[in-house]
């Protein structure tokens, strides 16, 4: 199934929001395990199995964790031209958010996210370290149709040209 991708720039950041659509046998599955481990969960209570009690908990725990993924799962990007801050957001619970500083220009690489259908990719963010060195600052997880990914190309080049003008004073570039 398709993700589905928002893209915004209010030209000081650019806002990219990715929700994973999983497929329905997949929900089905997973929710099948969870009444599965929930059962047995159950059971060790009732029976105070204290062992099985730890180690279903743990089971449910990343089983559960994993199930809200594919059922409300969203990556949240905030990207500007010194950090790049992301978020994984679970639906019902929001971890906050990572903060990962970069010094020079924003690259993104594309992969093909399948190999043999090349309809959705996967990006890359990469900079350099203060050595002139290739460091990788992000992957998205969730794959991104074509058309998304070269918005984000022309946002991201856009961004750092507006801050190119900014340091030299230059007049701003606008790329139609």
């Amino acid at each position: 199934m398709k993700d589905k991708t928002a893209i915004y720039s209010d030209e000081i950041c650019i806002y990219i929001s990715i929700c994973a659509n999983s497929p329905l046998y997949g929900k089905i599955a997973l929710l099948i395990a969870d009444l599965l481990i929930l059962s047995v969960l159950i059971f060790a209570i009732v029976l105070w199995i204290p062992g099985l009690l730890l180690v279903s908990a743990f089971f449910l725990f990343f089983l559960g964790k994993y199930s809200l993924w594919n059922f409300y799962g969203k990556e949240n990007l905030i990207i500007n031209t010194k950090t790049i801050s992301y978020q994984h957001d679970y639906g019902f619970f929001k971890p906050a958010y990572t903060v990962v500083p970069f010094n020079k220009i924003l690259n993104l690489q594309v992969a093909p996210a399948k190999p043999i259908e090349n309809k959705e990719l996967l990006v890359k963010f990469s900079s350099y370290n203060d050595d002139d060195l290739p460091i990788e600052i992000y992957t998205i997880s969730l794959s991104i149709p074509e058309e998304d990914v070269r918005r984000l190309n022309t946002l991201v080049k856009q961004l750092f040209a507006d801050k190119m003008a900014d340091e030299y004073m230059l007049p701003h570039i606008h790329l139609n």
